[in-house]
Formats: C-alpha cells, sequence, structure tokens
C-alpha cells in the first residue's frame, strides 16, 4: 500500500473546483433539454444529484493522484539538481 503525503488544503481545492467546474457545465448542458421549465431549485439539486458522487468517487481522486505525482517528480527532480550541485563544488 503507497501512503501519500496529504496534499496541501490550497492543492486540494485547486483540485476540486477543477474537478467540479466542468463536471457542472456540463451536466447542466445535458440536463437543460429534459429540465426545460423546471424550477431552478430544482433543477440545480438534479446536476448536484449527478456532479457529487462523480466529482467525490472519480473525478477528484483522479487528479488529486496526478497532482501528487507531479509534486512528487517535481521534488525528485529538485533533490537531483542539488546533490548534482553538490557534487560539482
Amino acid at each position: 500500500m503507497n501512503l501519500m503525503n496529504p496534499l496541501p488544503r490550497s492543492l486540494q481545492a485547486l483540485v476540486t473546483w477543477t474537478a467540479i467546474l466542468p463536471l457542472v457545465l456540463a451536466v447542466s448542458a445535458l440536463v437543460a433539454p429534459l429540465t426545460v421549465g423546471w424550477p431552478n431549485p430544482l433543477r440545480t439539486a438534479l446536476v448536484i444529484t449527478v456532479v457529487v458522487p462523480l466529482a467525490v468517487f472519480w473525478f477528484v481522486p483522479l487528479l488529486a493522484r496526478a497532482a501528487q505525482r507531479t509534486r512528487r517528480a517535481v521534488g525528485e527532480n529538485r533533490a537531483a539538481r542539488r546533490s548534482i550541485n553538490t557534487v560539482r563544488r
């Protein structure tokens, strides 16, 4: 089991926003023809009912893993450069 350090709160917020915005826009566009004439709270409830599970169980974890891999790769590159610079001195 690979236990990774959690993302900082600011990066968690960015990952969540990055997942939620396209989902809300896509689901809203898809249900718009089906919900013509519905009151906004009911239409919004439908969108949220679809978006939240998709975001929580699929999109946010996928993006969080990608962000974690990117952070790890950047950290490894920095460490490698530091060790090369130390050897050169």
